[in-house]
């Protein structure tokens, strides 16, 4: 159903607010009121629509930044594989240098002992062998000890045995006053034990 302008009598689509024709307003201010909010309302919704769209959007690109961050900060698997060996190397390195002072410290050691054996006389000698004599029966009683423990199985009384039999040899080469063939007995009896049974080392 159509209107007609008051000011022009054109026709006027019904609904509508300003004529076609002269473009007064065909209806009451009240009138204009709750038709523009008949407006309002679609655009407010398009308006919220636009809103939600850009905060979604918004949130999208804030993903894929982080995403890209972990990418970023993810460990390279070649890197650390690399630093691995590097440290590998690294220790390896600092224990061979450290073997090689042992020995280098050892051969100090011996080199030291064969100058002062070297300046003995025969009663040095003869009181130095007979305390490496002793020192090797302590460390048998220490090895039985171990054996009664349960540290140590007991064939090892065989061994223990025969190098009790080999003190009482090295004694007599003391007796005979062959000192540098008793020391060489004597170190070798205590290499066996050691084999048996490592001394600790001395703090």
């Amino acid at each position: 159903m159509s209107e007609r302008c008051r000011y022009c009598e054109s026709t006027v689509p019904t609904g509508s607010i300003i004529c076609p024709s002269c473009g007064s307003y065909v209806v009451d201010v009240e009138t204009r009121k709750s038709r523009l909010h008949l407006y309002l309302i679609p655009l407010s919704m398009v308006l919220l629509a636009a809103a939600v769209f850009t905060y979604l959007n918004n949130q999208a690109q804030m993903a894929d930044e982080a995403d890209n961050v972990v990418q970023i900060a993810r460990p390279d698997p070649i890197k650390q594989q690399s630093e691995r060996e590097a440290r590998m190397e690294k220790t390896s390195s600092q224990r061979s240098r450290n073997i090689k002072k042992i020995l280098a410290d050892k051969r100090k050691a011996e080199e030291e002992a064969q100058a002062l054996w070297a300046k003995m006389d025969d009663v040095e000698k003869g009181t130095f062998l007979l305390s490496q004599a002793k020192a090797a029966s302590s460390r048998i009683e220490t090895i039985r000890a171990a054996m009664g423990e349960g540290k140590l199985p007991a064939s090892t009384e065989d061994a223990l045995s025969d190098i009790e039999g080999r003190l009482a040899v090295g004694q007599v080469y003391v007796e005979q006053k062959q000192f540098a063939v008793a020391k060489g007995w004597y170190e070798g009896i205590h290499r066996e034990l050691d084999d048996l049974l490592p001394e600790p080392e001395a703090e």
